[in-house]
């Protein structure tokens, strides 16, 4: 994992796509709008946090930034069974949560993130420091964003997720 990982900075990813292309006509990502207009509206996103607000208004943040197929939890004991079942190709997950805690979700969902290749997690967390986004990503985290992270960075940032990863392109099931 590159080193600018652990700089704690609001959403690594989006600032890795900000200096690859920097000088660039494209967007952050390197791809101009329409093409990530496309790539949102086909990307199945399962959001899951404990807070129903938070759910409802990162479902909206989303819905409204051109992402079409959004399912929502907010019971993380879910996951699995859900990832299991469906096609995700972009897991939204709270960090700080009762019972199981984002980390603890990460950690059983291993096994489906071997098996299932286009599904990227993307930590989102209140609590911005270096060592959790070391966690994240060595339990497979592809991002870790911060809740009060913008609505344009967050979505320049799930954009440059879904574009750095090889499986960005959605499954067909």
């Amino acid at each position: 994992m590159p080193s600018s990982v652990a700089t704690g900075c609001r959403s690594w990813v989006y600032a890795q796509a900000v200096e690859r292309t920097a000088g660039s006509d494209a967007g952050p990502t390197g791809r101009d709008e329409a093409h990530n207009e496309a790539a949102r509206a086909r990307t199945r996103v399962l959001v899951v946090d404990d807070d129903v607000q938070s759910v409802r208004m990162l479902s909206r943040v989303l819905s409204d930034g051109g992402f079409e197929l959004i399912t929502t939890s907010t019971d993380p004991s879910q996951v699995v069974e859900l990832c299991e079942r469906h096609p995700f190709d972009l897991l939204l997950l709270d960090l700080t949560m009762p019972e199981l805690d984002g980390f603890e979700v990460l950690e059983a969902l291993s096994a489906c993130m071997e098996s299932k290749p286009q599904l990227r997690v993307v930590v989102l967390t209140g609590h911005e420091h270096p060592a959790i986004v070391r966690r994240a990503a060595g339990l497979g985290a592809s991002a870790v964003i911060g809740k009060t992270t913008p609505r344009d960075e967050l979505l320049a940032g799930l954009d440059a997720v879904l574009e750095r990863h090889p499986a960005n392109e959605t499954t067909s099931d």
